[in-house]
């Protein structure tokens, strides 16, 4: 073999390793690029519907109902990837009550979320009992969904939760 073959081989093989370095980076600065928010911003409006029963006996029922909704809003960047929202929660009847509890996180470029509501029915004394339940919502769509939650004593809480996932 010349050293011109050898030369040739040599260069040939450094640059495969180039090419070979070159690809690798792209891809993992593609991979790197993924790990903050996707969606530029989120409004997340979300409302709550509840009725909430205790049933203490045949002559103590109680019923109440009532609402409560919270607007929040993202920025952009990575530290807003779990998009918060206000815990909802309903009026006592006589001691019991629900929360509502969102944990929501965004899923992909267009700004599809998924969201986790963990419903919490509390009654005296202090004790609680609970529900969940998990869906997606696209870009710039509302969804609406019941959750129900019911104690050993027939306490129970009825919402339908609505939300809508604004992106700009």
């Amino acid at each position: 073999m010349t050293v011109r073959t050898m030369i040739r081989n040599v260069a040939a093989v450094l640059a495969m390793g180039a090419a070979a370095l070159a690809f690798s980076t792209s891809v993992a600065q593609s991979a790197s690029a993924d790990t903050g928010l996707r969606a530029k911003n989120h409004t997340i409006t979300t409302s709550a519907s509840f009725t909430v029963t205790q049933n203490n006996g045949p002559f103590a029922d109680v019923t109440v109902k009532s609402s409560a909704s919270a607007v929040n809003y993202s920025k952009a960047g990575a530290e807003s990837k779990v998009l918060p929202v206000n815990v909802l929660s309903s009026k006592w009847a006589q001691s019991t009550s629900a929360d509502e509890r969102f944990d929501v996180h965004e899923i992909d470029s267009a700004g599809t979320i998924s969201v986790r509501d963990q419903q919490a029915l509390t009654f005296w004394p202090g004790e609680e009992v609970g529900a969940t339940v998990d869906l997606t919502i696209a870009p710039n769509t509302t969804r609406s969904f019941w959750i129900k939650t019911v104690n050993g004593w027939g306490d129970s809480a009825l919402t339908l939760v609505t939300m809508t996932n604004k992106v700009s």
